[in-house]
């Protein structure tokens, strides 16, 4: 039987949610051809008369649909997916050439037309629905010639709330003195939009009845105006009748808020405005002074935050804000004043201008951002904190942890390649951190400038970013392809991965800066540092990375990590690095050279790691100068050499104590580093002490061999106890410390 598929695009004002009916078979009747409408899937925002969810079309498998054809006859039309999309499936007798076909939801098989006028019925009794939209209520109805059909909403909405501890309600009854509510209704064609002509059997009640969680509750009625009636019911038969004295004005396509059901009584909602003084709001995001325009209950209502009208700003309001409202048939105004105001979180969403929201907030201001991308080059504000990935509704926001999952971001930041995306162009005096966000395709081409995506300076932090894509290539000497992080400054729970840099620290260089908990993979360096580039400009504040997983980078030298004077390595696992030259695994300063002034590399496994190139230093570390390699785990690190040693010590001062490497893993450069290095308390490394992810095997010499902070004081006052937790997150001692990241829990 020949199929004919009619495309036709659906938009509604609004639909909380259709009916529910099961999925059933489509029998085809003799001389009627199998038909498909495809239903676009594109929600449409309602205008609403208070700030909340904003409603959207959504179709269940099963939904049934009225299509009046070239045979004038009533044919169902059925949902096949459920979604904002869908397609509806049905038989019907179609038009040979032009034809206007006319369809109305929910499908009945009383709905009759004639001429361009469709009959169908508002049912007065309805069930409640846990969704909150009883099935089959919110009357719709389109026209199309098979090239586009348009659905609009014919009624409005009436919304009840029940709060939890209204627990016995049966019934909600409205009733109207005034225009009918529902009833048989006849729905005009004639016009663009399809409307509700004429009223034929109406009601002045509608009635809902059934078990009423807690929730909203919404009641399709015919669009007008009403003095309603409200009449309760509860389980044990009592009832409650609440008058409004007062019309209430229903619109097609809008939502109206009639009142909140409390201790067993109907509340009345009274017409309240609240608006913001003008030296409260945010000048220059948004233009509206109204932060709330709608029905609220009589009596005094304590206020935590409060949303502007534009949807831009949420203010949060200090302790006992709070308005009263009394029983009025005037509007009430509340104006908020600036010392009501205890912080503004300005809302961007895809579409909006971050760079304005930035240039308008002020210090203290936080910047939510929502699902989206933005393209630009971004400059921090002093005291002004950007959280990216909120929901639409900017209530919620994910917890982005890379060590465990590397999911979860929605909001992107482009460079677009055109330079770098995010700049912090001073130093702060107020800690200011940038959150949640996706930062990438940063492009860095001149001299001297430093972070291909990222610039961090005193007092900028940066975390819960994914940092990708982005390219330093200047000169040689210049630093960070994914993120530059001077002095003061913080970088953690960051994924940092495909950057690129020109010279050093192709995912992260921290210059006197920290690094923890962050995911560093797949970076490249020309020069030195493939994952990480560390530089302590002086002993008290070092360059520091700890907690964090450096795998996959590549550079000419330190594959994983690149250590200049004073550095601190901590708790890290470098794995799967290589360099091309020199030391895949961690390298502190030149083989022998006297620029690294005391890099302490303490609980680190590093394993795996690769030299391309025939190395005659270390594998896996080399500490040219002054040094400490403690409680770490240094083995399975190759060279195309096979005499280089997993360990290289260059000249003066260096500890070695409490460690695992194999034997004769270990090679001191010359006779001052022979003389005056302190090598003691190793385990002889073997396969089989650890497990498959480099976690220490229990039973094996890893568990408990390790060195106590506390001892360390005697050996290098500056080791100090930054966390209490190993690289998985678990209690860093257990016992005496293992050896290596990870702690036998």
């Amino acid at each position: 039987m020949k199929k004919t598929a009619i495309a036709c695009g659906l938009l509604a004002a609004f639909a909380i949610v259709s009916c529910q009916v099961q999925e059933q078979e489509f029998a085809v009747e003799e001389g009627l051809t199998l038909c498909r409408f495809t239903v676009g899937a594109e929600p449409t925002k309602t205008t609403m008369d208070e700030h909340s969810s904003v409603p959207f079309i959504s179709w269940t498998t099963g939904d049934k649909v009225s299509v009046f054809d070239a045979a004038l006859a009533n044919r169902p039309f059925e949902a096949l997916e459920d979604g904002a999309s869908t397609t509806l499936e049905g038989s019907m007798t179609p038009f040979e050439g032009e034809g206007t076909y006319y369809a109305v939801y929910p499908y009945s098989e009383d709905n009759s037309l004639e001429g361009t006028v469709v009959t169908m019925q508002l049912p007065d009794k309805r069930s409640v629905s846990a969704a909150g939209l009883a099935p089959g209520t919110n009357l719709s109805a389109a026209k199309g010639d098979g090239n586009g059909m348009t659905f609009y909403n014919l009624c409005g909405l009436l919304r009840i709330t029940v709060p939890e501890d209204v627990t016995t309600l049966a019934k909600v009854k409205i009733s109207s003195s005034g225009n009918p509510l529902s009833g048989k209704v006849k729905v005009d064609f004639s016009g663009e939009v399809p409307s509700v002509s004429e009223v034929v059997d109406g009601s002045n009640s509608v009635e809902l009845t059934g078990s009423f969680p807690a929730g909203n509750y919404y009641i399709p009625v015919l669009p007008g105006s009403y003095p309603l009636t409200v009449e309760l019911t509860l389980s044990d038969g009592r009832m409650s009748l609440t008058e409004s004295g007062k019309l209430i004005s229903v619109e097609r396509s809008h939502v109206k808020p009639i009142g909140t059901v409390k201790g067993g009584k109907f509340e009345v909602c009274y017409d309240v405005e609240i608006l913001l003084s003008d030296d409260a709001k945010v000048t220059g995001w948004e233009t509206s002074n109204v932060v709330f325009s709608g029905k609220l209950p009589a009596g005094t209502l304590s206020r935590e935050s409060v949303r502007s009208v534009e949807e831009k700003v949420i203010y949060d309001l200090v302790d006992g804000s709070s308005f009263t409202v009394t029983e009025s048939s005037e509007k009430q105004t509340f104006t908020i004043p600036a010392t009501a105001i205890k912080a503004r979180h300005l809302l961007v969403r895809q579409g909006d201008d971050l760079a304005a929201a930035l240039e308008a907030a002020q210090a203290g201001d936080d910047i939510y951002v929502g699902e989206g991308t933005f393209t630009g080059n971004f400059t921090m504000k002093e005291g002004v904190n950007v959280t990216g990935s909120y929901d639409a509704s900017f209530t919620e926001v994910p917890v982005y942890e890379p060590l465990k999952a590397t999911e979860g971001l929605t909001t992107v930041l482009d460079g677009n390649a055109a330079g770098r995306v995010v700049t912090q162009g001073a130093d702060f005096t107020t800690p200011t951190t940038w959150k949640n966000l996706v930062i990438r395709n940063g492009k860095v081409t001149t001299s001297g400038e430093n972070g291909g995506g990222v610039w961090v300076r005193k007092n900028g932090i940066l975390d819960g970013c994914e940092l990708r894509d982005n390219t330093l290539a200047a000169a040689a000497s210049d630093c960070g392809g994914g993120v530059c992080a001077a002095s003061g400054s913080l970088v953690t729970r960051c994924y940092i991965h495909s950057n690129r840099s020109s010279g050093k620290g192709g995912g992260f260089f921290a210059n006197d800066a920290k690094g923890c908990f962050c995911l560093v993979e797949g970076n490249t360096a020309v020069k030195q540092g493939g994952g990480v580039a560390l530089y302590g400009g002086a002993q008290a504040t070092r360059g520091i990375v700890y907690n964090c997983i450096v795998k996959g980078n590549t550079a000419r030298d330190g594959g994983g990590i690149y250590c200049e004077r004073w550095c601190f390595v901590y708790n890290c696992l470098v794995t799967g690095n290589m360099a091309t030259t020199n030391v895949s695994g961690i390298m502190a300063g030149g083989a022998t050279a006297n620029n690294n002034f005391g890099c302490n590399i303490v609980n680190c496994t590093v394993v795996n790691n690769t030299d391309s190139n025939t190395s005659q230093y270390a594998a896996g570390v080399l500490i040219g100068n002054t040094g400490l390699i403690m409680n770490s785990v240094i083995a399975g690190n190759t060279s195309n050499n096979a005499a280089t040693p997993q360990i290289w010590l260059g000249n003066k001062w260096t500890f070695v104590i409490y460690n695992a490497y194999p034997e004769g893993g270990l090679t001191k450069g010359n006779a001052a580093a022979t003389q005056n290095s302190r090598i003691h308390d190793s385990v002889s490394f073997t396969d089989g002490m650890l497990d498959t992810v480099f976690r220490p095997v229990a039973g094996s010499a890893l568990v408990n061999a390790g060195v106590l902070t506390a001892d360390q004081a005697a050996i290098d006052g500056s080791v100090p106890n930054w966390t209490d937790l190993d690289l998985a997150g678990g209690r860093r001692q257990v016992g005496a410390i293992d050896l290596g990241c990870y702690e036998l829990q």
